[in-house]
């Protein structure tokens, strides 16, 4: 979903609180009624991309999200590929 990353002056937990946050927003979009207790973990994978001369806009890293249940999992890429004609709004 290319979602933005915290900015580099807030901490590693206020971070991983955002992603949290942000995995919750897209869930609640593709299926409303997602118990979020179901949530596992969230996790950014790979280091964080610093802006160059090259690439001054870098891409965000993809985030990881671990469920509980694969029934989850099922509802998600189901309702997921009935949104998405919608437009997602951050």
């Amino acid at each position: 979903y290319n979602v933005p990353e915290s900015d580099s002056k807030t901490g590693e937990a206020q971070a991983e609180l955002e992603d949290l946050q942000n995995a919750k927003n897209v869930f609640n979009y593709v299926s409303p009624s997602f118990d979020h207790s179901g949530l596992k973990s969230v996790v950014r994978c790979g280091r964080k991309r610093e802006a160059n001369a090259q690439y001054p806009n870098p891409r965000p890293r993809p985030i990881k999200v671990t469920l509980k249940d694969p029934s989850h999992v099922l509802i998600i890429r189901k309702n997921a590929r009935n949104s998405s004609s919608k437009t997602y709004k951050r």
